[in-house]
């Protein structure tokens, strides 16, 4: 390998070690139903590792319990024709999955069994159903975990495209709403540059109090004062 290649694998290896993720996932006891990984460094820093969606969970925990139960499900998909041949290979992918149980000894679980039903009490209401969990991690760290319960919990979603679909939905809401956090920190950002004449290492260098304060005071024309005759020592003091 030419020295040239080797720094460039050198150097792709160490970004790629270097890469933030967030992950996504759906379980069912102690299997996994899916999983979407996508990236947490097109966030800022800030915003990455103040992850806040508990205004999504209900929404969330509908939208599985609906598919999971669901009755008519697509289990068929085609990745389009062959090149070169014509064919459309087509994949039935509960069909799939029996003829893989076929091989398998006594003991291994069945996925197309249906999990057994359990209850909670829940705020003083009982709730009964297969006991599913969904997460939201970054770097394998947990954000958010839940269990939900799901009614006539049906065994071949599990191997559906419509769980898919579902889950691709809920991550595209969850990049939205952290786009949109995203945004409203850089503009921010930008109110504290603008009326502070604060540099942005020194925002950097604020804790949450002390940012959250500052925006607070955006309109105080004598804590306006005080601050900027601060930042200006602050800054002088640390050349």
């Amino acid at each position: 390998m030419k020295q040239t290649d080797l720094l460039t694998f050198k150097h792709k290896n160490m970004s790629r070690s270097h890469e933030n993720t967030f992950k996504f996932g759906v379980y069912q006891g102690e299997s996994t139903v899916v999983e979407r990984i996508f990236s947490a460094d097109v966030f800022n820093p800030v915003i990455r590792y103040s992850v806040d969606i508990r205004d999504m969970i209900p929404t969330i925990i509908f939208k599985l319990q609906r598919t999971l139960s669901k009755r008519n499900l697509t289990c068929i998909y085609s990745r389009g024709k062959l090149e070169n041949t014509g064919i459309e290979p087509i994949y039935d992918l509960v069909n799939m999955y029996k003829s893989i149980l076929d091989g398998k000894v006594d003991g291994y679980v069945n996925k197309l069994s249906r999990p057994p039903i359990v209850s909670q009490v829940i705020n003083g209401k009982t709730i009964s159903g297969v006991e599913c969990k969904f997460g939201l991690y970054i770097n394998d760290n947990p954000i958010v975990e839940r269990n939900f319960y799901v009614d006539e919990f049906n065994p071949a979603s599990r191997f559906s495209l419509d769980i898919v679909e579902i889950v691709n939905d809920v991550v595209e809401d969850i990049s939205a709403n952290l786009k949109a956090n995203d945004v409203n920190h850089m503009w921010q950002d930008y109110d504290l540059i603008s009326t502070y004449g604060i540099y942005i290492h020194q925002i950097r260098d604020l804790s949450r109090d002390q940012r959250a304060k500052l925006l607070m005071n955006r309109r105080n024309s004598t804590y306006i004062k005080q601050m900027r005759s601060h930042f200006r020592r602050q800054f002088h003091q640390n050349r």
